[in-house]
């Protein structure tokens, strides 16, 4: 099947708070992972997350990660579990490929 560059094949409705989408540009398939968390998340929950990240980031994927803001929460928490992901990526950045991209959204 010819696909032209940028053309959108299949994706997948978003399921709870992990969503798919599969895009093909010529010979090259990117796949695009994402979560959406909330910046009062648990620490159990916090690390099945960041183990599905890890995961993907490690297969090449991109990953956007979209950080919302819980209610009686502050923008601070957001931002502080930005800089927690952050941490875990450097503390694992040998695992990583250069191909992958994390993008995170607050």
């Amino acid at each position: 099947v010819a696909v032209s560059v940028g053309e959108h094949v299949s994706s997948s409705q978003p399921t709870g708070h992990v969503y798919v989408n599969i895009y093909r540009a010529g010979w090259i398939k990117a796949k695009t992972e994402g979560v959406d968390l909330k910046s009062r998340i648990t620490e159990n929950d916090f690390s099945v997350q960041s183990a599905k990240l890890l995961k993907w980031l490690e297969k090449g994927n991109f990953v956007t990660v979209t950080i919302k803001v819980a209610r009686e929460s502050s923008k601070e928490e957001a931002e502080n579990l930005k800089k927690r992901i952050e941490a875990l990526l450097a503390e694992n950045k040998d695992n990583i490929t250069n191909t992958s991209r994390l993008t995170i959204k607050v």
